[in-house]
C-alpha cells in the first residue's frame, strides 16, 4: 500500500513537471517579450519628455550643428569663441543626442584634441585645404546626420549633408573629402558607430 501511495506521489511530481518543462518556452517567450515591451515604453517615455520639456532647445542644437561650417567659412567663429561655441555645442549635445551621437561627438572632440596637442585647443581654419580641415567637416556632417535621426527619426547620411553644405565637393575636392570620409568612417566603425 505504501508502493502504491509513493508510485502515486513520483507520477504526480512527474506529471506536474511535465507539464512546466512543456510550457516553459512558452513562459520564457513571454518574459521576454514583456521585457521587450517595458523597454520600448521606457524609452519611448524618455524620448518624449526631451521632445515635450525642450524642443526648442533640440531644434537650438540641431540649427547649431547644420550653421556650424557656414559660421567658421564666414569668420564669425574664431579663436576662443569658436571653443566656447564648440564646447556649448558639447554640452547640449550630451544632455540632448543618443549614445549614436554622442559617441561620435567623443570621437570628434579626441580627433581635435590630438590634432592640436600639447595645448589641446580646438584650432579649425576651413578653407586653408589641410587634411584636418576635411576630416573635421566630416566630423560635422556625422554629427549632423546623427542628430537629425535623433531629434526627427529620419536618416540621411554624412555625404548628403557634405553634398548639401559644399558647393565644390565634386571639383576639386572630390578626392580630399573621400580620403577624409573613409579616414572618419574607419574611426567610428572601430567604435562600433554607424550611421
Amino acid at each position: 500500500m505504501l508502493e502504491k501511495i509513493l508510485l502515486f506521489i513520483i507520477t504526480i511530481m512527474i506529471t506536474a513537471m511535465g507539464y512546466f518543462l512543456k510550457d516553459m518556452p512558452i513562459l520564457f517567450r513571454e518574459l521576454k517579450i514583456e521585457k521587450i515591451k517595458n523597454d520600448n515604453s521606457t524609452n519611448l517615455q524618455v524620448e518624449s519628455y526631451f521632445r515635450e520639456i525642450s524642443s526648442k532647445d533640440l531644434q537650438e542644437t540641431f540649427k547649431s550643428w547644420l550653421t556650424l561650417i557656414d559660421d567658421i567659412n564666414d569668420g564669425k567663429l574664431v579663436g576662443k569663441e569658436l571653443e566656447r561655441y564648440i564646447k556649448n555645442l558639447q554640452v547640449k549635445t550630451f544632455m540632448y543626442g543618443s549614445s549614436t551621437t554622442i559617441k561620435i561627438n567623443a570621437s570628434m572632440m579626441q580627433f581635435f584634441y590630438q590634432q592640436n596637442k600639447p595645448e589641446n585647443k580646438i584650432n579649425i581654419n576651413f578653407g586653408k585645404e589641410k587634411e584636418t580641415d576635411y576630416r573635421s567637416i566630416v566630423y560635422t556632417a556625422y554629427m549632423v546626420a546623427s542628430l537629425k535621426k535623433d531629434f526627427t527619426g529620419y536618416s540621411v547620411s554624412p555625404r548628403e549633408f557634405l553634398e548639401f553644405k559644399i558647393t565644390d565637393l565634386k571639383d576639386k575636392n572630390e578626392e580630399s573629402f573621400k580620403n577624409a570620409e573613409k579616414k572618419v568612417f574607419d574611426e567610428l566603425s572601430k567604435k562600433g558607430i554607424s550611421i
